[in-house]
């Protein structure tokens, strides 16, 4: 009902619930991913507002609905966009596109339990081969500070990522999927590691959208 509410009434007091987002009258919010199990529903979101110098500021993230009620509302950095009404926005240069034809037949929350641990291993190990099994030949990465698309890109950033930090531990907490949508999943992670430069250890705490694919060459799974 929340995420109706924000998306049909354009209710400034749901809009700031569901994304946990302060000051956002006149704001407009456009809604990604939506993911739905038993118990919770994971939206991705981006929500555009206008400050008083007609700056228009950008917050992306993401948030979990629960039945009890409670949200848990993940929150990147503002930053600065062209335009509050998205209109910069065009589906066709999305780095992204989902592979449909390649998901499994069901969704299946234990099988990417198991998917995002190995690859948790694999990140605390600096196992550069384990990730490059994983990784399919043409995923994609978009985060706040990059976009990389591609498992070669992603190798570059990840040896660029342990050329700063090292000690990574990645716990992840919880895995959302949706029958209707197999090859897609929302996940609550810990994200560890230290600065190399500083020595200071960081934790975030992640709510990360994916999709898994199935390897039809030999039956495995990548993201």
């Amino acid at each position: 009902n929340l995420l109706r509410r924000a998306l049909t009434e354009k209710s400034c007091d749901a809009i700031m619930r569901l994304t946990g987002c302060q000051g956002c009258q006149g704001g407009n919010l456009r809604v990604g991913i939506v993911l739905e199990d038993e118990n919770s529903t994971a939206v991705e979101w981006t929500l555009r507002h206008k400050q008083k110098n007609d700056q228009s500021i950008q917050i992306c993230g993401g948030s979990i609905l629960r039945e009890d009620q409670t949200i848990d509302h993940r929150r990147d950095r503002e930053s600065i966009a062209p335009y509050s009404d998205f209109s910069d926005l065009r589906e066709e240069l999305s780095p992204w596109f989902p592979q449909i034809t390649n998901w499994p037949q069901k969704a299946n929350a234990d099988r990417i339990m198991q998917f995002l641990n190995s690859e948790a291993h694999a990140w605390s190990m600096v196992d550069r081969e384990a990730i490059k099994a994983l990784w399919a030949s043409d995923c994609v990465l978009v985060n706040p500070w990059t976009v990389e698309v591609g498992r070669e890109a992603r190798l570059f950033g990840f040896d660029t990522f342990f050329s700063h930090y090292r000690d990574v531990r990645i716990t992840t907490n919880s895995v959302i999927v949706d029958n209707r949508y197999p090859g897609l999943f929302a996940a609550t992670r810990l994200f560890e590691c230290t600065n190399i430069h500083t020595q200071v250890r960081g934790i975030d705490e992640d709510l990360v959208f994916g999709e898994i694919i199935v390897d039809k060459s030999s039956g495995t799974s990548s993201d």
